[in-house]
């Protein structure tokens, strides 16, 4: 069984102020985005019992107010990026700490351990010290001590960012499939969209210490409205105007763009915002129907995922086999994408 976590979190740190207000559901999956600074950390450090929360607080985890309760009585599991293992203990005795902090009897922890490093296939590490890990073992290991204290809540703040990209893979999976069995709440702080997607179905944005942004994955994928969430989902978002089905890019490149019979249209005539994904953009000859005319601002990505940032403001993705540099001029044609209003 889960709880919902509601009310509002504030946090005073130095000069920075976070001041934002949670509403999950029980068993909701919450992905928490945002530029660097913005209060993600922040926001799962108070909700995990890290750093103090100011007397201003609401937020409650099923009624129980975590302002005023003692971190190992929220029944909260955090696992941060890095495992914070204690590197004199071996396995089996991180994962029972939390158990034994509450009261329990070691012979017992021990037991709780074994059981949740079974859970995240890690009962063969149990006797091995943190030293002697992966990457990806340790943070297996983290995780199953946050699962030790039997928590309502997971709060995890990027915990694959340092994994490599089958590490990552296979924690995403293992933490989707816990909070599925456990029926957990998850708070995951994240950079990456496939972390969003894959393990969420809402979606905050965080901006200056507050919430600027609350949408749904899907909505996150198609039409988010801010232009931090656009580049978070690899979307282009030019501002603009539409009139008669043409939409006009606002200065410095004031670009008249055909709509596309693809294009997904929400709005009357007047100032409006342009989302589109690299694969709605196509590279063409500079003679075919509604082609811009346009110049490479720069490249980025890698391998067959190279992207060709455009001066129009869009973003194509780049076929295999074709070259293309910076400052080099291209014609490309819109074949889809969202038109908002703004």
């Amino acid at each position: 069984m889960s709880l919902p976590l509601t009310g509002q979190v504030v946090v005073q740190r130095g000069d920075f102020m976070l001041d934002c207000r949670l509403n999950t559901a029980a068993g909701e999956r919450l992905a928490v985005i945002g530029p660097n600074g913005s209060g993600k950390s922040t926001l799962a450090e108070g909700l995990a019992g890290m750093v103090a929360m100011d007397p201003g607080s609401t937020v409650a985890l099923g009624g129980m107010p975590l302002a005023s309760t003692p971190a190992r009585k929220r029944r909260i599991g955090y696992l941060a990026q890095d495992s914070l293992l204690f590197p004199h203990l071996d396995v089996r005795k991180n994962v029972a700490f939390g158990p034994r902090c509450s009261g329990i009897g070691t012979h017992q922890a021990h037991a709780i351990a074994d059981t949740v490093l079974k859970q995240v296939a890690a009962g063969h590490l149990a006797g091995k010290k943190p030293g002697q890990l992966s990457g990806g073992q340790r943070q297996r290991v983290a995780l199953a001590r946050s699962l030790a204290v039997k928590p309502e809540l997971l709060v995890l703040d990027e915990p694959f960012a340092a994994l490599d990209v089958e590490a990552a893979a296979d924690m995403r999976e293992l933490v989707s499939d816990l909070c599925g069995r456990h029926n957990l709440g998850l708070v995951l702080i994240t950079h990456d969209m496939i972390d969003a997607v894959r393990l969420c179905g809402k979606v905050v944005v965080m901006e200056q210490g507050a919430v600027a942004e609350k949408l749904t994955t899907d909505q996150l994928r198609r039409a988010p409205a801010t232009a931090f969430a656009a580049a978070f989902a690899g979307l282009a978002r030019v501002e603009g105007t539409i009139a008669a089905g043409v939409f006009t890019a606002d200065a410095p490149n004031p670009v008249t763009i055909a709509v596309d019979a693809a294009t997904d249209i929400d709005c009357g005539d007047g100032p409006a915002v342009l989302l589109a994904g690299g694969d709605e953009v196509q590279l063409a000859g500079p003679a075919t129907p509604g082609a811009i005319d346009t110049q490479v601002a720069r490249i980025t990505g890698d391998g067959p995922q190279l992207k060709a940032l455009l001066d129009c403001g869009l973003a194509a993705h780049i076929p295999v086999g074709t070259t293309l540099q910076p400052g080099q001029r291209v014609s490309v044609r819109l074949s889809g994408g969202r038109i908002r209003h703004r």
